[in-house]
């Protein structure tokens, strides 16, 4: 959780950052998307799948055994 609060801070905090992980997946720029995501302190392994309505990121343990966090966000 402590993962995606760095995401959702950075997020919440930075409209120029929200606004460019918008126009990335917009524009199914997959490395771009992953280069933000990672930027904002994410460590551990994630997955993110998009459209051009919203995001979804799917934020797994660092041991990726036990549990995964889904975030769903909706421009």
């Amino acid at each position: 959780m402590k993962q995606v609060e760095l995401l959702t801070t950075k997020i919440a905090n930075s409209a120029d950052f929200a606004n460019e992980l918008m126009q990335a997946a917009q524009a199914s720029d997959q490395k771009k998307v992953d280069e933000l995501i990672t930027s904002a302190g994410i460590s551990t392994t994630f997955q993110s799948k998009y459209t051009p309505d919203g995001i979804r990121i799917q934020v797994h343990d660092k041991a990726g055994i036990c549990c995964e966090l889904i975030l769903t966000l909706h421009w």
